[in-house]
């Protein structure tokens, strides 16, 4: 919405892969020489001393951690509910004096306590479903950014492929912040398995290995699939929409493809959703 040319828009992409690649080194390297529980607030604590790691602690709970799993939360249910629409926002379930239960409260709560459930269990079966959620967010990201490029080179479309490769309009530097922030908010989370560190076997080798090819992996893909959404619409068409996989998938491989792109957007989420639920109580052990 902010950024008006397909080139600026990948070159933001790429911009907040940078930002948030210096982040991942930092945190790696702090887990090396702190392989232990807590992550951002036993760095700050350290730093700085107790009072600021208890404030942070305590916003981490209140706010930052907690209000990114609702925010997910509410993201999964919208995908969901395009998969299941009963269960949709529009719905109501429940109305008792001012108090409304809709369809997507009810399964964006679900999710979150049935996740929280599935981690108190153990962590065994926390980051088994971690496992099995990624493995799905990446196979259908990678299927769509493969299938889309492929069939964009088949058809042809010149056009199309000139289109997503202009660099004209130039937006602002405000612009281009306040696009840079919705970048950012894609490539966040890289910090939360400092949370676990005293968890991983050999953390000084292998979470700065796991966070340098995850960054490697998460940007490549990022790029691709936002190459594919640039040629398959003009930005006019897809400026705004928030299910814009779906609306790309239409076009390039027919209708019957937006459920499929719904429910493994779905499905993506849940992994994030999960890795928060599961990484963000080790902060709080930590306090």
């Amino acid at each position: 919405a902010s950024v008006a040319s397909p080139g600026w828009i990948l070159a933001v992409w790429l911009a907040g892969a940078v930002v948030a690649a210096t982040g991942a080194a930092t945190f790696a390297q702090l887990a090396a020489l702190r392989p232990e529980a807590g992550g951002a607030y036993l760095y700050l604590r350290e730093a700085f001393g107790p009072g600021l790691g208890f404030v942070y602690g305590w916003a981490l709970f209140a706010v930052l951690q907690s209000g990114s799993i609702a925010a997910l939360a509410v993201g999964f249910a919208h995908f969901f509910s395009r998969v299941v629409p009963a269960l949709s926002m529009e719905r109501e379930l429940l109305h008792v004096g001012g108090f409304v239960l809709r369809g997507g409260h009810f399964s964006a709560v679900a999710a979150i306590a049935a996740l929280t459930l599935l981690n108190i269990a153990g962590a065994r079966l926390g980051s088994g479903a971690q496992k099995a959620l990624t493995g799905i967010k990446i196979g259908a990201l990678a299927a769509l950014a493969v299938g889309g490029i492929f069939i964009s080179a088949r058809m042809g479309n010149a056009a199309s492929l000139a289109a997503a490769s202009s660099w004209s309009p130039a937006p602002s530097a405000a612009a281009l912040g306040i696009a840079l922030l919705a970048a950012l908010w894609a490539y966040s989370g890289w910090w939360n398995i400092n949370f676990a560190a005293g968890e991983v076997r050999a953390p000084s080798r292998n979470i700065p290995l796991g966070m340098a090819a995850g960054m490697a992996l998460v940007t490549l893909l990022y790029l691709a699939v936002n190459w594919v959404y640039v040629c398959a619409a003009p930005l006019s068409e897809i400026r705004g929409v928030v299910p814009v996989a779906e609306r790309a998938a239409g076009i390039l491989f027919g209708a019957g493809a937006a459920p499929l792109i719904a429910a493994a957007a779905a499905l993506s989420i849940l992994g994030a959703l999960n890795g928060l639920i599961f990484m963000s109580p080790r902060a709080y052990f930590a306090m």
